[in-house]
Formats: structure tokens, C-alpha cells, sequence
């Protein structure tokens, strides 16, 4: 196992240097990645001794706008998979600037950590910083950024934005709960949740939305002896549960009838608390002639529905299932 670092002076440290130049980060402010410390091994560490300059250029002249000092000393535990030691300290802090490190990666091949610094408002900035370092062997390294790279530390609360863009990936950690408050966007397990001010709202449940689902019906799925019941509402009679799954909110059902005179009909609905979740399907004026028609449907959580069947008149009931709809 390689030694602990041990006491030094500045002269037994390695020296790195580097600067860019930082787009207007506008009146909040903005984060920018200053280094990457990656360790490969364990039992490494890193000591690093870290100095920031934020300068703004004003009739020609560079002014410091913000500056800091600070340390920062990570070691990797002795398994890969334990958490690493961190321990970051403000040595020096103008103004209303802040330096951050953040662990990105600890897994079996590596340990990660990035520094980043918040930048305050100004125009033509320049981020100029040095780095005194010792590092325990060639397991460890240190890169230090020469342009800009503008970057969030995890757990950082950000407001007043107006907009955001060219985000590659963005990552929700597990709050366990619902939101609270309105306008709020949370994480709970695998939901994602909106507070629109009056109660958290899902808008994605294991990762999907409120979805039509199309089924690939080649036959009816149902026919005349499946409803041999007339004159009087069959309560649960037309049981879609084999077809149509858990979650399901509605059923999209295509229906023929055939009577053998005008004027009698069919009818399908979700329960009887409501006639107006109903499917109506009469025959057609002239008797002895079919009707086919498609309607999407209210189905309860059971996927059940009522029927109606008026009397045998309806010599022909033929019903497919062509879809459904998931709700989040």
C-alpha cells in the first residue's frame, strides 16, 4: 500500500496552470468545471492547493473581480466500492463567488471528483487559476480545464432562469416523495411528478405517459354466445381482462350487430353510474342488416363492462378489442 502523503513545503508540489475565457454568465451567475481528479487504484490520494481569478476587462484593463483560495485533499478508501475521504476547505473568499467539489464517479474502476466555481456576474470575464498538487502515485491524475465548460455541482439550487438549453442529459436523484410546493418537478421511484399548484401530478409512471396501445386484432374477440342475456342490463358481462391490460383507463372496441328488424340495438358501458359512458349501436332503418361501428370506452380498473343486449331481435353480436389507453 503506497504511504500517505506527509508534511511538505510548497517546493515538494507539482504546479499546473490554465485559464479561459467565460461567456457573459449574465446577473445569477454561472457554474463553470475548473479540474477533474480521477483516481484508478486503491489507497491513492490527492492534495491539492487551488487558487481562482475572476478578472473583467475594463478600458483595456484587467481588474479582479473575484478571487479565492482554497484545498482540497480526497482518498480512496480501501475497497473501490466504499464511499471515498473528501475534505474541502475555503482557505480565502472574495466577493460572492464558490468553489465546489463534487464526487461524479466511484465505482470498481474508478473515483472521480470534479471541482467546479461559481462565477458572479460581470462582462468580458477571464477565469485564470492555478493548482499546487501532490499526488501519492501514477494512479492519480489531475486535468485542469482550458475552456469553458459550463457545468452544475449535483445538490446546487438553481432559480430565476429563463430558459435552459443544450442539456445532453438530465439527471433526477430519488426524492421518495412527491412534490410539495407549485411548479415543482420531482422524482418519486419511478414516477415523475409536477405540482401544477394544486396537487402533484404523475407525468411519467415507470416510464410511460398516457399512451394509446395499438392491438393488432385479426377476429373478433367476441361473439353472439358471449352475450346470451336480453331485455336487461348484464352487470359485468363482457369481461375484457384477458385482453386488455392493468393500467388501462379505456378500451377501443369495434362492434357488429345484426338484427332482423329496425330499431333494436346493443349496448356496451363501464358501469351504471353514468349513462353517458355508454355505446349505443342500433341497426339499421329496414331491419334484417348490420351495423358496425368503433368507439373508444371508460373501463374501471376490473376492465369489465356492462351489456345490453334489447332482445333477440339482435341475432348478431361480434365485438374486438383494437386498442387501449394507459394512463400514467
Amino acid at each position: 500500500m503506497p504511504p500517505r502523503l506527509s508534511t511538505y513545503t510548497m517546493n515538494d508540489l507539482s504546479h499546473k496552470a490554465a485559464w479561459f475565457t467565460l461567456s457573459d454568465p449574465g446577473a445569477a451567475g454561472a457554474w463553470v468545471r475548473i479540474a477533474t481528479i480521477t483516481i484508478e487504484a486503491q489507497y491513492r490520494e490527492c492534495e491539492i492547493y487551488g487558487r481562482i481569478n475572476q478578472q473583467s476587462t475594463i478600458n483595456s484593463t484587467n481588474c479582479d473581480v473575484w478571487s479565492t483560495r482554497f484545498s482540497f485533499t480526497i482518498r480512496q478508501q480501501q475497497a473501490l466500492a466504499s464511499a471515498p475521504a473528501t475534505e474541502f476547505r475555503l482557505l480565502k473568499n472574495r466577493s460572492t463567488g464558490d468553489v465546489k467539489a463534487y464526487i461524479t464517479q466511484n465505482d470498481g474502476s474508478a473515483t472521480v471528483v470534479k471541482i467546479f466555481a461559481f462565477v458572479p456576474d460581470c462582462w468580458s470575464t477571464r477565469i485564470s487559476y492555478d493548482v499546487h498538487y501532490k499526488m501519492s502515485d501514477a494512479d492519480v491524475g489531475i486535468v485542469l480545464e482550458t475552456s469553458e465548460q459550463v457545468e452544475v455541482p449535483a445538490g446546487t439550487e438553481i432559480t430565476g432562469l429563463t430558459y435552459l438549453s443544450n442539456i445532453d442529459t438530465l439527471l433526477l436523484d430519488d426524492m421518495a416523495a412527491d412534490p410539495s410546493a407549485a411548479g415543482e418537478l420531482q422524482r418519486n421511484a419511478a414516477d415523475l411528478k409536477f405540482h401544477d399548484g394544486t396537487a402533484a401530478r404523475t407525468l411519467l409512471h415507470n416510464g410511460d405517459a398516457t399512451k394509446y396501445v395499438v392491438r393488432d386484432a385479426t377476429a373478433y374477440d367476441f361473439g353472439i354466445a358471449d352475450f346470451p342475456n336480453v331485455g336487461a342490463w348484464q352487470i359485468d358481462g363482457l369481461d375484457l381482462s384477458s385482453i386488455v391490460p392493468a393500467g388501462a383507463v379505456a378500451a377501443h372496441v369495434k362492434i357488429l350487430i345484426g338484427t332482423d328488424a329496425a330499431g333494436h340495438h346493443f349496448n356496451l358501458r363501464r358501469d351504471g353510474t353514468n349513462i353517458h359512458n355508454s355505446i349505443d349501436c342500433e341497426g339499421c332503418e329496414g331491419g334484417a342488416s348490420n351495423s358496425v361501428q368503433s368507439e373508444i370506452i371508460a373501463i374501471n380498473s376490473d376492465r369489465k363492462l356492462d351489456y345490453f343486449r334489447c332482445c333477440a331481435h339482435v341475432t348478431a353480436v361480434n365485438v374486438a378489442v383494437l386498442g387501449w389507453i394507459l394512463a400514467p
